[in-house]
């Protein structure tokens, strides 16, 4: 009886499979996201006034703002294509806003503003330093509605700008959401004025005058937010690049996403097989859609969405330590904080470092490493013995 004998060199092939298979097997596992275009349902409708004589237009200055919303998904109009009755440009509008006006406010206009602001509605002030006061007044007749007032002094800094004391570079921040050190470092004012009111998010330095004073701040009202900055041409189509535009996509985000106001701490514990993570949360507003993404080198990915239960401010999450490279001591990996409604792939809201230490137990590294290398080897040898019985 004949035996059909393999192919010359199939214990070789055989093995070199087995080592690509071995390998490809202990690559960690990789999140996939998968998104969906905002097409059909844009994530919020925002509204530039255009009935107050506003400095800058989405037709004007801003048009590369506008754009960049539209191509992130939101859907950017002015007042005037909507309708003239603020009433009903309100009722087309989920985040209004309001660059640097000539023209004041008047009381039933703010109280249409008051109203939707309460009900869930977002208002973006933009002022501007003026050497009148008309600006200043027109605005403020809005904004002192919501406890926030603008300043009428320039601000100039002369160890920190843009080769101007009148173009102040802004890098001292509070903790907030809008401002991630991911992607903004510092930004560049021109001719700017501060803020006063609300919850101020970034200064001017020590040096400048006026000294350590709010540039950007924050404030809600019920169920709606409010953020105001002194300086409307900082999103201008001429500066509307790098951290300027990341606090442009930053800010709409806010509007959108409302997750942490600040992680109070990140904790983790090795046990076992993986790593817990603990997560303390002082502020959480919109309770679902929450992603964790735990980044390093080699490792990436999404876990499921936490829901949140009214009341908590914790969370703790498990990551396999399977799913992390092996790897011995200590490693730094980075926590990232992401809401992401209706699958939309949006910003950042809130990063933070931590370093655990991983640990390859005996079982993992005798499972993982040895058995397959003592196969891998058994088979190499295996054939090898083969090869020199045909050559005898």
């Amino acid at each position: 009886m004949r035996f059909i004998r393999p192919p010359k060199h199939s214990a070789v092939f055989l093995t070199i499979f087995c080592l690509v298979f071995v390998l490809i097997a202990g690559l960690p596992i990789i999140g996939n996201d998968n998104y969906v275009t905002a097409a059909d349902q844009p994530l919020m409708r925002i509204i530039f006034d255009d009935t107050h004589e506003e400095t800058n237009s989405i037709t004007g200055e801003y048009n590369n703002a506008a754009e960049l919303l539209n191509n992130k998904g939101y859907l950017v109009n002015k007042s005037t294509e909507i309708h003239t009755d603020l009433s009903v440009v309100l009722l087309n509008c989920d985040v209004f806003v309001v660059t640097a006006p000539h023209k004041t406010f008047l009381p039933n206009e703010t109280q249409l503003i008051e109203t939707f602001i309460a009900n869930g509605g977002n208002l973006f002030l933009l002022g501007d330093y003026e050497f009148n006061s008309t600006l200043t007044a027109s605005i403020n007749s809005l904004s002192s509605h919501f406890g926030i007032e603008f300043d009428q002094e320039l601000i100039e800094d002369l160890s920190n700008n843009d080769g101007r004391p009148d173009r102040p570079t802004i890098s001292s921040f509070s903790k907030h959401p809008i401002i991630n050190t991911t992607d903004i470092q510092d930004f560049t004012l021109y001719n700017a004025s501060s803020v006063s009111g609300g919850t101020p998010i970034a200064f001017t330095s020590l040096d400048a005058s006026p000294s350590n004073a709010t540039v950007l701040t924050s404030s809600r009202l019920k169920s709606g937010k409010i953020v105001a900055i002194g300086d409307s041409d900082l999103f201008s189509n001429e500066f509307l690049e790098g951290d300027a535009r990341n606090l442009l996509l930053n800010i709409f985000g806010w509007f959108v996403l409302d997750v942490v106001e600040i992680v109070v701490g990140v904790t983790s514990v090795v046990q076992g097989e993986s790593v817990l993570l603990t997560i303390d949360i002082f502020s959480l507003q919109n309770r679902s859609n929450l992603f964790i993404r735990v980044s390093g080198e080699g490792f990436e990915r999404f876990e499921e969405p936490f829901n949140i239960t009214e009341g908590s401010n914790r969370i703790s999450i498990n990551i396999q330590a399977s799913l992390i490279p092996y790897t011995f001591g200590e490693k730094t990996l980075r926590l990232l904080i992401l809401f992401k409604p209706i699958a939309f792939n949006l910003n950042i809201v809130y990063a933070e470092e931590f370093s655990i230490i991983i640990r390859i137990s005996a079982i993992n590294l005798v499972i993982g490493f040895l058995i397959p290398f003592i196969l891998i080897l058994g088979l190499f040898l295996y054939s090898a013995r083969i090869g020199k019985r045909k050559k005898q």
